[in-house]
Parts: structure tokens; sequence; C-alpha cells
């Protein structure tokens, strides 16, 4: 399906870049505080609770989507004689959550300097991770509903050996990128790499109907 689903195959490229800048976080976080702020072990260990509240924010962002927007889209597709809504109103959090994941990235990027206290920084993961949920919540939603029972898990696996393929990659660099091009300029790049990706869900929600209707698979028409 990788091959062969555009939207499998974008979606999956996007989570797997954003978990695996997640990833390559575990040796970029010891690196920066180590580095620029002096922390020892525990102290940079505590530096990941603003991953922790993105993290949090993202699953009551989905929550409060799913209630106050999607339950409306369901409950009108209902009464309109269709038995679900469309599967691209499960995008709405991650057309949100594609924005916070620059923020993080670039405010991460140009705070952690010794000149700025280190709260910045450690703020800075709270908009990636709320980002970076948001974005996989909502493309594993998408997914399962267009391809349905029969073909969503090939989705999913697909998704996950996207994510964990590329994950399991990042961190083998990580470190050597951060020495060489220093914090900013490493974050940066991947900042604007995310910034390329921002647009992805917008698209699907926008062409999604079309693309699902040229589908090779038995996707949901509505």
């Amino acid at each position: 399906m990788l091959a062969t689903e555009p939207i499998v195959l974008f979606l999956s490229l996007y989570n797997a870049f954003t978990f695996s800048v997640l990833f390559a976080f575990f040796a970029a976080y010891p690196y920066t505080f180590e580095s620029v702020y002096g922390f020892d072990t525990w102290q940079y260990g505590l530096t990941f609770l603003g991953i922790g509240l993105g993290v949090l924010l993202a699953v009551l962002t989905n929550v409060l989507v799913d209630r106050l927007v999607y339950t409306k889209k369901t409950a009108q597709a209902l009464i309109e004689g269709r038995h679900m809504a469309a599967p691209e109103h499960r995008l709405y959090c991650a057309m949100l959550g594609s924005v916070g994941i620059p923020i993080g990235l670039f405010w991460f990027a140009w705070t952690a300097r010794r000149d700025v206290h280190w709260i910045s920084p450690v703020l800075a993961g709270i908009p990636f991770a709320w980002g970076n949920l948001c974005v996989f919540i909502s493309a594993a939603m998408y997914l399962v509903d267009v391809y349905g029972a029969l073909n969503g898990a090939s989705a999913m696996a697909a998704n996950g050996l996207a994510r964990y393929g590329l994950g399991a990659a990042f961190p083998l660099f990580t470190f050597q990128m951060y020495q060489r091009l220093g914090i900013g300029w490493a974050t940066s790049l991947l900042g604007f790499i995310s910034l390329a990706m921002v647009g992805i869900p917008f698209v699907f929600f926008k062409f999604g109907p079309r693309i699902r209707a040229n589908s090779r698979y038995g996707t949901l028409k509505v």
C-alpha cells in the first residue's frame, strides 16, 4: 500500500518523520541540556516533562474535537441518509497539530542557549509533542475510516513499518548531526522538513474524496 496508495504513503511518511524526530530527541535532549546548561542525568530526564505535557494536551484536543466537531458531522450525515461522516472530518486535529510541530522545533532550536533560561527549550517540547500526537491520532483514524475493516489494518501496518523503520534510524545519526551543525541549525533542519509537510493533511482534507475514488482498494465512498 505504501507503493500504490497516496493516502497511505504520505501520511505514513509524515508520521514516520514526526516520530523519528521524537526518537531523535532522546539523543538531542541529553546533548543539549548537558552541553548548554550543565544538567546531569536526573535533571535532563525531567526536561521530557514538556513533551509529556504536550502528549496530554493532544489527547484532550482529540477528545474535544471528536465531541464538539466529529460527532456533529456524524449526526448530520445520518440525517442526510449516510451511515457516517466523510473520513476527511477526522483530519481537523492533524491540520491543527501540523502547525504545532514546526513551532516547537524552531522554538527549541533558537532558545537552547546559555543566555536563555532552560525552561524555554523545555516548554518548546509542548507544541511539538502536542502536534506530533494530534497528527498521528488523526491520521490513524483517517486511514481506518478510509480503508475500513478489510484493509484498514494493512494501512496501519504500512504506517507502523514506516514509523518504526525511520524512527530506528534517526537516533543513529542525531548526536553527530547536532555536533556538526550545532543545536540551532540541526533542530532547524528538522523544523524546515516539518514545515514542508504541513500541507499534507490540508491536501487530503480538500482532495481526499477524489483520491479515495481512484483507489485500488475498497475505500469508503462518502
